[in-house]
């Protein structure tokens, strides 16, 4: 069984597409709660299969979801640099 009570209760809605689309509005709402739960590790050895299954295909959402954010405060950090200006160039 995963041990992330909210993974869990996603997991458990019958449909994927609809499972993987509520997990990326958790994301995006910035939902503490469950970006905290984040955290702890699940133990894979407790997980059967499809368990495993549904976590690779979340830990692929989060971490492109995560990568996201690192590359927008890093454009937002080089915003400031550039004088302010409120565009980035990247050149």
């Amino acid at each position: 069984m995963i041990g992330n009570k909210f993974l869990y209760d996603l997991y458990k809605i019958n449909d994927l597409d609809t499972s993987l689309n509520q997990l990326m509005e958790s994301l995006k709402s910035k939902d503490e709660n469950f970006i905290d739960s984040l955290n702890t590790p699940v133990d894979s050895e407790v997980c059967d299969e499809d368990e495993i299954i549904y976590l690779t295909k979340a830990s692929a959402l989060i971490d492109y979801y995560s990568f996201q954010e690192v590359i927008k405060r890093g454009n937002n950090n080089q915003k400031s640099k550039a004088g302010g200006s409120g565009r980035y160039s990247g050149v």
